[in-house]
């Protein structure tokens, strides 16, 4: 057993993880998209970026979401925001977007901001969480097509990101609810479509069959 995760259920873990990370080579863009959430660890990975050169503006984004609108705390963006100013990022390089909910608002107020500002990219960095790469990817180019983007997360692997997060179960759910949501998405507009292997589809179920079923949402 590792970190309360079961043997068996460790490598449909694996599977999910693996696919969800897309691996892309970040290089330097117009701008960084930081899409806020519940961890933080993202704005950690934006600050490293920032640090690297890989662009001087950065957006961090994000109001409450399902898992924050409850919680007496400042929005998502200011709690990144004051993470990547302790990292050493620079306060006028920073801009905030504190209103989206979602993956989709996160992506297209960001981009709304910056066109009203005149600062329209030709280029961007997305950063998320690890298992919301390809859907983030696939999200913003449902959006903006046109337009090239990568996507990054915190650099770990899922054994230590076991370790890290606050509640392992919550984190299992999310990661097969953002599967769900790669799958029945495209249908709705949301997202271009994204092939799924025929392993992580099995894992995909039989998580689903072992309870992990809390972030599933209806297809219809």
């Amino acid at each position: 057993m590792l970190d309360g995760v079961r043997d068996d259920i460790y490598p449909l873990l694996t599977s999910l993880w693996d696919y969800h990370q897309l691996k892309h080579e970040i290089k330097p863009a117009d701008c960084i998209i930081v899409m806020g959430s519940h961890e933080l660890f993202a704005a950690h990975r934006a600050a490293e970026l920032y640090q690297q050169k890989m662009s001087d503006v950065l957006i961090f984004s994000g109001g409450y979401g399902k898992l924050t609108k409850l919680a007496k705390q400042a929005p998502e963006a200011q709690r990144f925001a004051e993470l990547a100013v302790q990292a050493g990022v620079a306060t006028r390089d920073i801009w905030l977007e504190t209103h989206a909910s979602n993956c989709v608002e996160n992506i297209r107020f960001s981009m709304q901001l910056l066109a009203k500002q005149g600062r329209m990219p030709q280029s961007v960095i997305l950063v998320c969480k690890p298992y919301l790469e390809r859907r983030a990817f696939a999200t913003f180019k449902q959006q903006f097509v046109d337009i090239p983007v990568t996507v990054t997360s915190y650099q770990v692997s899922l054994k230590d990101y076991l370790v890290m997060v606050d509640d392992v179960k919550q984190f299992i759910n999310l990661m097969v609810g953002d599967l769900q949501r790669i799958m029945v998405y495209p249908a709705k507009g949301y997202q271009i479509p994204q092939a799924v292997p025929q392993n992580v589809c099995e894992a995909f179920n039989r998580l689903v069959e072992l309870g992990f079923n809390q972030q599933i949402i209806s297809d219809r």
